[in-house]
């Protein structure tokens, strides 16, 4: 799967997998595994896990995109300044 591939899915906000999150991070399959157990890629983990297709791809889209991956919703405001 190319990287370009792996976007496109990801922009449709379906899970991904391992090998679709290899590919948008530009590294091997084993390379993502060992930071995946490093807890690198846990921001963008669906909860609860849907089986291997376990990231998110609506916050990688958003994280490409340079968004904020989560907008909180309750709280103080901050002040403007």
């Amino acid at each position: 799967m190319t990287r370009e591939d792996a976007i496109r899915h990801a922009a449709t906000g379906a899970p991904l997998g391992p090998a679709e999150m290899a590919a948008i991070f530009n590294l091997t399959y084993s390379g993502f595994h060992k930071n995946a157990a490093r807890g690198l890629y846990d921001v963008f983990k669906v909860n609860p896990p849907l089986g291997p297709k376990q990231y998110s791809g609506i916050l990688i889209t958003r994280w490409l995109a340079g968004e904020p991956l989560y907008v909180p919703t309750f709280g103080r405001k901050r002040k403007a300044s």
